[in-house]
């Protein structure tokens, strides 16, 4: 999981082009997802708008980027993550042999 937060916190910056631009790494990308779980501590429904404003900001006053990249860096990064770990959460139910029937049937046991 950690590394999966690591490389989805790098690998946008290839994407933008802030590696070169920027001369961003590894540890920046790192850093600026570890600053972005803050705003992801902060009460917010799963870090929408509080993410995003810690990691534009951390980007922009830290790094120097541009205020529209670093908005589409948030924005990517965080659609990123959500699909990401969905599909992986996904995969580990199949794969764990778990069916959607068993996990209906378990929601309807634990709410009576």
């Amino acid at each position: 999981m950690w590394t999966c937060y690591g490389l989805m916190g790098y690998w946008p910056f290839y994407v933008f082009g802030m590696v070169s631009q920027y001369d961003l790494g590894f540890a920046d990308g790192w850093s600026v997802m570890l600053l972005g779980a803050i705003g992801v501590l902060i009460p917010s429904p799963g870090g929408i708008g509080s993410y995003h404003y810690i990691a534009i900001t951390a980007l922009v006053t830290i790094w120097g980027v541009t205020q529209a990249t670093a908005v589409s860096y948030a924005v990517f990064t965080h659609g990123g993550q959500l699909i990401l770990y969905a599909s992986l959460g996904f995969a580990v139910l199949v794969l764990d042999g778990t069916s959607w029937k068993e996990l209906t049937m378990a929601r309807k046991k634990s709410s009576e």
